[in-house]
């Protein structure tokens, strides 16, 4: 497919088709999942071996250049359409994988920034990977998170959303600003075990925690992280690793996949999850997700079989009517 093109010097003259753009996706992201990020690029052998797989895989033979040049017409794809995000009235659109917005919002919007025209029509298909992969590489060029991150989606969900209207809310700001380590995820994930030893869990269908236990958590938490987040902030959270749970335990009850407890992650062969994939396309990110805290949030969810749409909805109940108490 890419052998169409002979010159790999010739970057400008190298189509790449969307078969070729997830291919290279894939290759950083299992290449972040190795550790092979440094700063705002990748070490020189990851180069090497993505360059390797990728020529063999199409049959092509270009050189590192035409890789490097795409990492960077996607990082600035990534920083494009989040500028945009960021921006009253505009939101994002998971079916047509795009950003959305009224006439009268992107005439304003061009007119004032010319070079985002083409993204009134341009479907963006690896955004949500995009986001995993610059998500936290700063405008200069560095990057801000350490390799040991395990939410990398938390800032997904804001940017994506935007709350639904494109609008940065002060939750979704907050969201944006909370960097979850694995420190803070562990913490966190102690305190609620604690509490619900403690006999302050609610009914198990709502899955959620007493008044009194979320003060205590967040008390707890702040004076060990600093006194910045709030419980919204805890709440989202724990709404985002209930997902990170039920998603994990559907995986684990298709035929193929097991648990690798070295690794701390799903594992499965690559044709079990190419195909899986391919019927859920957002289960992707767990092919290199790892989740330490697994067996715990086990205990904290328990194995019943939850309406995931009503967790969503009493939780998100409960901060209405809680979360400003």
């Amino acid at each position: 497919m890419g052998s169409q093109i002979p010159n790999g010097n010739d970057r400008s003259r190298t189509y790449w088709t969307p078969t070729m753009e997830r291919y290279f996706v894939d290759l950083m992201l299992e290449h972040m999942q190795k550790g092979n990020r440094v700063g705002h690029t990748f070490n020189k052998q990851a180069w090497n071996d993505m360059l390797a797989v990728f020529n063999a895989k199409f049959g092509s033979q270009y050189d590192k250049d035409v890789l490097k040049s795409r990492y960077t017409n996607l990082w600035k794809q990534f920083n494009d359409i989040k500028s945009m995000l960021g921006q009253v009235g505009f939101s994002w659109d998971d079916v047509r994988n795009m950003v959305v917005a009224d006439d009268y919002v992107w005439d304003a919007y061009i007119k004032a920034h010319p070079d985002a025209r083409p993204y009134k029509i341009k479907s963006v298909q690896n955004f949500s990977d995009l986001c995993l992969i610059y998500g936290y590489t700063t405008a200069d060029g560095r990057y801000s998170r350490s390799s040991h991150d395990v939410d990398i989606d938390d800032e997904v969900t804001g940017v994506i959303s935007g709350d639904g209207v494109g609008t940065p809310t002060p939750s979704t700001t907050e969201r944006l600003r909370t960097e979850w380590t694995l420190a803070m995820d562990q913490f966190f994930t102690e305190l609620l075990l604690r509490q619900q030893e403690k006999g302050n869990k609610l009914d198990s269908n709502i899955n959620s925690y007493t008044k009194e236990a979320w003060t205590e958590m967040l008390n707890s938490f702040n004076e060990k992280f600093g006194p910045h987040h709030t419980k919204r902030v805890l709440r989202h959270r724990y709404k985002k690793l209930f997902k990170y749970y039920t998603d994990i335990t559907v995986l684990l009850k298709q035929d193929g996949f097991s648990w690798d407890s070295q690794q701390q992650k799903v594992v499965a062969n690559d044709d079990v999850w190419d195909a899986y994939i391919k019927a859920h396309p957002q289960s992707r990110s767990y092919r290199a997700k790892s989740m330490p805290n697994y067996q715990d949030l086990e205990s904290i969810f328990g194995s019943a079989i939850v309406d995931k749409s009503q967790f969503n909805n009493n939780l998100d109940e409960d901060i209405v009517t809680k979360a400003g108490a």
